[in-house]
Protein backbone atom coordinates (compact mmCIF):
# COMPACT_ATOMS: atom_id res chain seq x y z
CA UNK A 1 0.00 0.00 0.00
CA UNK A 2 0.79 3.40 -1.09
CA UNK A 3 0.64 5.96 1.70
CA UNK A 4 -2.03 8.78 0.30
CA UNK A 5 0.07 12.29 -0.47
CA UNK A 6 -2.39 15.47 0.32
CA UNK A 7 -3.27 18.02 -2.19
CA UNK A 8 -1.75 20.52 -0.59
CA UNK A 9 2.02 18.74 -0.37
CA UNK A 10 1.82 17.80 -4.04
CA UNK A 11 3.88 20.08 -6.31
CA UNK A 12 3.28 21.46 -9.20
CA UNK A 13 2.57 19.70 -13.00
CA UNK A 14 4.62 20.51 -15.82
CA UNK A 15 1.64 21.82 -17.28
CA UNK A 16 1.32 24.17 -14.59
CA UNK A 17 4.82 25.50 -14.73
CA UNK A 18 4.91 25.61 -18.70
CA UNK A 19 1.69 28.01 -18.40
CA UNK A 20 3.41 30.30 -15.57
CA UNK A 21 6.55 30.67 -17.93
CA UNK A 22 4.73 31.41 -21.05
CA UNK A 23 2.65 34.01 -19.18
CA UNK A 24 5.50 35.86 -17.59
CA UNK A 25 7.21 35.58 -21.15
CA UNK A 26 4.59 37.85 -22.57
CA UNK A 27 4.11 39.70 -19.87
CA UNK A 28 8.13 40.67 -20.06
CA UNK A 29 8.04 40.99 -23.73
CA UNK A 30 4.97 43.45 -23.35
CA UNK A 31 6.67 45.27 -20.84
CA UNK A 32 10.17 45.95 -22.72
CA UNK A 33 8.57 46.85 -26.02
CA UNK A 34 6.43 49.88 -24.33
CA UNK A 35 9.25 50.49 -22.53
CA UNK A 36 11.33 51.11 -25.81
CA UNK A 37 8.74 52.61 -27.47
CA UNK A 38 8.27 55.70 -25.33
CA UNK A 39 10.07 58.53 -27.07
CA UNK A 40 12.85 59.77 -24.84
CA UNK A 41 13.81 56.36 -24.59
CA UNK A 42 13.84 55.67 -28.52
CA UNK A 43 15.44 59.40 -28.83
CA UNK A 44 18.12 59.02 -26.53
CA UNK A 45 19.50 55.89 -27.79
CA UNK A 46 19.60 57.03 -31.51
CA UNK A 47 21.06 60.29 -30.20
CA UNK A 48 23.68 58.53 -28.40
CA UNK A 49 24.27 55.79 -31.29
CA UNK A 50 25.01 58.80 -33.77
CA UNK A 51 27.28 60.52 -31.40
CA UNK A 52 29.22 56.98 -31.21
CA UNK A 53 29.48 56.73 -34.65
CA UNK A 54 30.85 60.47 -35.39
CA UNK A 55 33.55 59.54 -32.38
CA UNK A 56 34.37 56.03 -34.98
CA UNK A 57 34.18 58.22 -37.80
CA UNK A 58 36.63 60.45 -36.26
CA UNK A 59 39.30 57.95 -35.09
CA UNK A 60 38.72 56.16 -38.12
CA UNK A 61 40.29 59.30 -40.45
CA UNK A 62 43.36 59.50 -37.46
CA UNK A 63 43.83 55.94 -37.65
CA UNK A 64 44.04 55.91 -41.35
CA UNK A 65 45.33 58.98 -41.70
CA UNK A 66 42.35 59.58 -43.85
CA UNK A 67 39.95 62.13 -44.41
CA UNK A 68 36.16 60.66 -43.67
CA UNK A 69 33.33 62.34 -44.57
CA UNK A 70 29.55 61.42 -42.78
CA UNK A 71 26.43 62.29 -45.06
CA UNK A 72 23.94 62.74 -42.82
CA UNK A 73 20.27 62.72 -45.15
CA UNK A 74 16.19 61.77 -44.66
CA UNK A 75 17.13 58.00 -44.97
CA UNK A 76 19.70 58.22 -42.51
CA UNK A 77 23.69 58.03 -42.68
CA UNK A 78 27.10 56.74 -43.79
CA UNK A 79 31.02 57.21 -44.04
CA UNK A 80 32.24 58.06 -47.46
CA UNK A 81 35.69 58.23 -48.08
CA UNK A 82 37.05 61.56 -50.72
CA UNK A 83 36.13 59.75 -53.75
CA UNK A 84 32.11 59.14 -52.57
CA UNK A 85 32.81 55.22 -51.70
CA UNK A 86 31.23 53.90 -48.70
CA UNK A 87 33.63 52.40 -46.26
CA UNK A 88 34.07 49.59 -44.10
CA UNK A 89 32.77 50.33 -40.06
CA UNK A 90 35.98 49.31 -38.40
CA UNK A 91 34.61 47.15 -35.79
CA UNK A 92 31.76 45.07 -38.00
CA UNK A 93 33.93 45.36 -41.33
CA UNK A 94 30.22 46.04 -42.78
CA UNK A 95 29.47 48.89 -44.95
CA UNK A 96 29.54 52.11 -42.77
CA UNK A 97 25.53 53.04 -43.73
CA UNK A 98 23.20 53.35 -40.98
CA UNK A 99 19.16 53.64 -42.15
CA UNK A 100 16.66 55.32 -40.22
CA UNK A 101 14.00 52.61 -41.15
CA UNK A 102 15.83 49.68 -41.10
CA UNK A 103 18.27 49.89 -37.69
CA UNK A 104 16.21 48.96 -34.67
CA UNK A 105 17.99 51.98 -32.73
CA UNK A 106 16.54 54.51 -35.14
CA UNK A 107 12.87 53.34 -35.71
CA UNK A 108 10.51 55.71 -35.74
CA UNK A 109 13.75 58.61 -35.61
CA UNK A 110 13.99 61.46 -38.36
CA UNK A 111 16.20 63.71 -39.27
CA UNK A 112 14.86 67.43 -38.47
CA UNK A 113 18.13 69.12 -39.17
CA UNK A 114 22.01 69.29 -39.78
CA UNK A 115 24.18 71.93 -40.34
CA UNK A 116 28.25 72.14 -40.61
CA UNK A 117 29.09 75.55 -42.43
CA UNK A 118 25.27 75.29 -44.55
CA UNK A 119 26.28 71.65 -45.21
CA UNK A 120 24.78 68.07 -44.04
CA UNK A 121 28.00 66.19 -44.49
CA UNK A 122 30.43 66.47 -41.79
CA UNK A 123 33.96 66.23 -43.03
CA UNK A 124 37.06 64.79 -40.66
CA UNK A 125 40.48 65.57 -42.15
CA UNK A 126 43.44 62.93 -42.12
CA UNK A 127 44.30 64.11 -38.72
CA UNK A 128 40.55 63.36 -37.23
CA UNK A 129 40.08 67.06 -36.66
CA UNK A 130 36.15 68.02 -37.74
CA UNK A 131 36.67 70.91 -40.63
CA UNK A 132 33.68 72.64 -39.36
CA UNK A 133 31.24 72.54 -36.66
CA UNK A 134 27.61 72.80 -36.71
CA UNK A 135 24.43 70.33 -34.95
CA UNK A 136 22.70 67.93 -36.14
CA UNK A 137 19.07 67.40 -34.67
CA UNK A 138 16.89 64.47 -34.90
CA UNK A 139 13.23 64.35 -33.81
CA UNK A 140 10.71 61.49 -32.28
CA UNK A 141 7.42 61.35 -31.30
CA UNK A 142 6.83 65.08 -30.94
CA UNK A 143 10.16 65.34 -28.79
CA UNK A 144 13.88 66.18 -30.26
CA UNK A 145 17.42 65.67 -29.06
CA UNK A 146 20.61 68.01 -30.78
CA UNK A 147 24.22 66.99 -30.88
CA UNK A 148 26.65 69.35 -31.13
CA UNK A 149 30.01 69.46 -32.95
CA UNK A 150 32.69 71.43 -32.07
CA UNK A 151 35.09 72.39 -35.23
CA UNK A 152 38.78 71.05 -35.02
CA UNK A 153 38.31 68.45 -31.93
CA UNK A 154 34.96 67.11 -32.99
CA UNK A 155 33.67 66.95 -29.74
CA UNK A 156 30.01 65.70 -29.52
CA UNK A 157 27.85 67.23 -26.64
CA UNK A 158 24.11 66.28 -26.05
CA UNK A 159 22.60 68.95 -24.11
CA UNK A 160 18.77 68.02 -23.79
CA UNK A 161 20.63 64.73 -23.11
CA UNK A 162 18.22 62.52 -20.39
CA UNK A 163 20.98 60.11 -19.87
CA UNK A 164 23.49 62.63 -18.86
CA UNK A 165 25.93 61.42 -22.02
CA UNK A 166 28.86 62.28 -21.99
CA UNK A 167 31.79 62.17 -24.93
CA UNK A 168 34.42 59.92 -23.59
CA UNK A 169 37.51 60.59 -24.97
CA UNK A 170 37.25 64.75 -24.64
Amino acid sequence: MRPRVSRACAAFTLLELVVAIVGLSFTAAYAISFYFRAPDVTLENAAILLAQDLRVAQNRAAYLGEPGILELDVAGYRLVDERGRVVLHPRTQLPFVRTWSADAVFEGVELAGADFAGDTRLEFDGLGAALEGGHVTLAYGGDQRTLLISRGSGRVSIPDSTSGWLDPTR
